[in-house]
């Protein structure tokens, strides 16, 4: 038996599938050491609300389904200021699954009046976040998938999303 070294098994094994029709995606996505900082405190802040009994007794409420993104939105309206703290999201954003609602990601929102016209604030650390505006609403949001990976990082390339598309 013929031994491989890890690479080597690793690029068979890539090959494999792609042989067999399956498409794969080796784009890594890096973050800076601050912004992993401060997705582990929006991961450290929000852990207790994978309960969403927990998140309804720490002021969170539900402010509807949004059927483009596939999530229940809760939000925490006496969280919404013009600060930007990673540990403590203005929405958390849910998705049905057998076992009830699963906490998939997080919401900031910081109302426009905090910026300069047509200015986003500043949330992470970085580049790699990108707020739009909350429909018709005057408020600036950003989504980020903490709870449920997405292959290009856990920020949406088209801003706010808290879902993956």
């Amino acid at each position: 038996m013929t031994k491989l070294s890890v690479p080597s098994f690793c690029a068979l094994a890539v090959a494999a599938v792609l042989v067999a029709g399956a498409s794969v995606s080796l784009r890594a996505h890096p973050l800076s050491p601050l912004t992993n900082q401060q997705l582990a405190a929006a991961r450290a802040g929000t852990a207790a609300y994978h309960d969403v009994n927990a998140a309804i007794a720490d002021g969170y409420e539900f402010f509807g389904f949004n059927p483009e993104e596939g999530v229940f939105e809760y939000v925490n309206f006496a969280l919404l200021d013009c600060g930007f703290d990673p540990a403590h999201p203005e929405a958390l954003a849910y998705v049905a699954s057998p076992d009830g609602l699963q906490l998939v990601g997080v919401e900031y929102a910081i109302p426009m009046e905090c910026t300069p016209v047509g200015v986003p604030p500043q949330g992470f650390a970085g580049d790699d976040d990108i707020w739009s505006q909350e429909g018709d609403l005057p408020v600036w949001r950003l989504g980020a998938m903490i709870w449920a990976g997405r292959q290009d990082g856990p920020f949406d390339p088209a801003g706010g999303d808290a879902s993956s598309r």
